[in-house]
């Protein structure tokens, strides 16, 4: 053992022998020069510190809702020295990256702020507020079930059909009567709604009351305007009523009960009533249901009043006060929260920052312009610069448009012509990255018919549009090709100069141009590279107008399909003669607001399959080709028959149809009688 332990110590000795700054033997035989000692005196260093990402871990627990949520953060700090926030783990990520208003979080889990973060404690101390807002949001929207997913109390609510009639006796009302023993809360504004409706009509009306929080005051009401009524039985509108919780309400709504009015001198619910109110919770898996009866004025007899019941599932009605809520004290009630929170390192970083107080008021004002990206991927994260500010110019359409996920979105443009407020109004749309293609000049016939200016004569078309991008939003990124795309260009250009510095998955190809070989050039790149692609033109004067769009493993038909007549007559020689002359600019402003609707619905297909303007995908997936008719029709024309149910109707123009290509189509010469703008 001895022997051992002195071998070790004679290499250990001379390694370091090695290392020594004056063995010059060791140094040279490895092409060294000898070591020589630098910075000789005083040395100053520089303010700063060795940090790089950090990591922390934070385990907020709600006492209201006896559950402890798991969060886990990434600070980073960018080349221009501000920090940067990324929730990597949280609950229910999903839901509140798609609720950036509710949440403060977008851009693949950032943490949103208005401003740059300039010191760690700064970041460190919002980091931790944030988390508790988090979890406050998660309260008020009643989270429950798994970490992943938001228990609603999302199964579909049915309505059964049925009534609420009749009158009960008082003997039987003792008989299922108990003692008041709870309390409901109503919010004001409710309460103010029912009395404005029910409150005031002919008895035997009623509507629905629903829940969005965790503490049981209601919030919701719907009255039911559609519904069947006599002087004795209310008929809900089942229908209605289903459309509303289902697809109109907050995902996190609860439906809480019905309230409907008696005639005078009746404020209990009837045997019938009871029945119906069983149903309900027998469809829904429901404990209990509040059924309110109101006293109307309406007759004038007596004045508005709500008598409270609960009615469970055997069929026991309790009776119950009612307690109005006003709104500022709901909100205080719902925005009031504790917590415990376990943190799995020492968050002395957190002081001398910025105060709680001075946080949670930030949020509270702080305006979000900027929506989610929806990206469920948080292991790759982008190396931003810096926090986006807040996009103003799109304070009225970010709640229809999800502004900062089309911010990553890219359109290549083959043909600006025609299409030139077209792409203006996609920047308008909050898309970010234009490539844009095409080899003509502004001439003097092209102020009537394009969208041009005076000013802008003979200058370059792909410029003049990259400059007023620019001026709609400096923070765009517009390449321009001032040349056509014809067999010159290869695909391999493409590639490097386009395809390569893409997102596949955010990008939209289009095709406004008059040249038949550039568009199927456009149709083929589309199918190589596996891109959504829309084509739009004028035929003949602009008497009708057509859009063919495609969408890779969506759409049923490929453009080649869908254009397949005139495919044959290009390859047979024909040349095609047919200008756009005789087309108003208001055509191509009709087809472009079309083609931009069909555009952003392709580009957020991916990021919310449902929404407005995505849905035509999924439920016309074979119908890629819209006719417009932008003028009346005569007898004669070729299209006449596509539009003859709405012609006989005297609808005069400025109607869409969405072709199947298999649909039975008279030949019509299709290569002769169209033009692009």
């Amino acid at each position: 053992m001895k022997n051992e332990k002195n071998r070790k110590q004679k290499a250990l000795d001379n390694r370091a022998n090695q290392l020594n700054p004056n063995n010059e033997k060791y140094y040279k035989s490895r092409g060294y020069e000898k070591m020589k000692p630098k910075n000789k005196g005083k040395v100053k260093l520089p303010e700063g510190t060795f940090r790089g990402d950090y990591f922390k871990v934070l385990n907020l627990s709600s006492n209201r809702l006896n559950k402890t949520f798991h969060f886990r953060f990434q600070i980073s700090q960018d080349a221009s020295g501000n920090y940067h926030i990324w929730a990597l783990e949280a609950p229910c990520k999903n839901y509140a990256i798609n609720h950036p208003h509710d949440f403060h979080i977008y851009s693949n889990s950032k943490v949103c702020w208005d401003k740059d973060i300039k010191r760690f404690k700064d970041a460190n101390a919002i980091m931790i507020v944030w988390a508790k807002r988090y979890v406050k949001q998660l309260e008020i929207i009643k989270f429950g079930g798994n970490s992943n997913t938001l228990e609603r109390y999302n199964k579909k609510f049915n309505i059964p059909q049925d009534t609420f009639r009749g009158f009960s006796s008082r003997k039987s009302k003792r008989k299922h009567y108990r003692k008041r023993e709870q309390t409901v809360r109503i919010r004001q504004d409710v309460y103010d709604q029912i009395k404005s409706t029910i409150g005031t009509i002919i008895p035997e009306t009623g509507g629905m009351l629903g829940c969005f929080n965790p503490f049981g005051i209601v919030d919701r009401f719907v009255f039911d305007k559609h519904a069947r009524v006599t002087r004795a039985e209310y008929y809900p509108n089942v229908k209605f009523l289903e459309t509303v919780i289902n697809d109109e309400w907050e995902e996190a709504t609860s439906l809480f009960g019905f309230i409907h009015s008696h005639p005078y001198g009746f404020t209990h619910p009837s045997s019938a009533d009871v029945e119906y109110a069983k149903k309900i919770m027998i469809e829904n898996d429901e404990d209990s249901l509040f059924m309110p009866i109101v006293m109307s004025s309406s007759p004038g007899i007596c004045q508005f009043k709500i008598f409270g019941y609960i009615i469970n599932k055997a069929g026991i009605v309790n009776n119950c006060n009612i307690e109005v809520v006003s709104v500022k004290e709901y909100n205080k009630i719902v925005n009031d929260s504790v917590y415990d929170i376990e943190v799995d390192e020492d968050v002395t970083d957190a002081f001398d920052s910025m105060s709680e107080e001075e946080i949670m008021s930030a949020f509270d004002t702080m305006q979000i312009n900027e929506s989610p990206i929806a990206s469920k991927d948080s292991a790759t994260i982008p190396n931003y610069q810096s926090i986006r500010e807040c996009n103003h110019e799109f304070s009225r359409v970010e709640h229809a448009l999800p502004i900062g996920y089309l911010s990553d979105c890219t359109i290549i443009g083959i043909g600006c012509g025609g299409g030139r407020d077209y792409y203006l109004d996609m920047a308008r749309s909050g898309v970010k990255r234009f490539y844009l293609m095409d080899g003509d000049k502004v001439t003097v016939t092209n102020i009537a018919s394009q969208h041009a200016y005076q000013d802008e004569i003979g200058y370059s078309k792909v410029e003049c549009i990259k400059k007023q991008i620019l001026n709609i939003n400096p923070k765009c990124e517009v390449e321009i090709f001032d040349f056509m795309l014809d067999d010159t260009i290869t695909d391999s250009f493409l590639e490097e100069k386009i395809l390569n510095k893409v997102n596949k998955d955010k990008v939209l190809i289009c095709g406004f141009t008059d040249s038949f070989f550039a568009q199927a050039r456009i149709n083929n790149i589309s199918l190589k590279y596996n891109i959504p692609l829309i084509v739009a033109q004028h035929h003949q004067y602009g008497v009708t107008s057509e859009i063919v769009y495609y969408y890779p493993n969506v759409s049923i038909y490929k453009p080649q399909d869908i254009l397949a007549d005139r495919y044959k007559a290009y390859r047979n020689g024909y040349k095609n003669s047919i200008t756009s002359d005789g087309s108003p600019i208001f055509n191509t402003t009709r087809i472009n607001s079309l083609c931009e609707k069909i555009s952003i619905g392709m580009l957020l297909y991916k990021y919310d399959k449902t929404n407005l303007y995505s849905s035509f995908l999924t439920r016309k997936p074979d119908c890629n080709l819209l006719i417009i008719r932008q003028s009346t029709l005569p007898i004669s024309s070729n299209f006449y028959d596509f539009f003859e149910e709405n012609a006989s109707n005297l609808s005069f123009f400025d109607d869409v149809v969405w072709i199947d290509p298999e649909c039975e189509i008279r030949e019509i010469e299709i290569g002769d009688t169209r033009k692009i703008f």
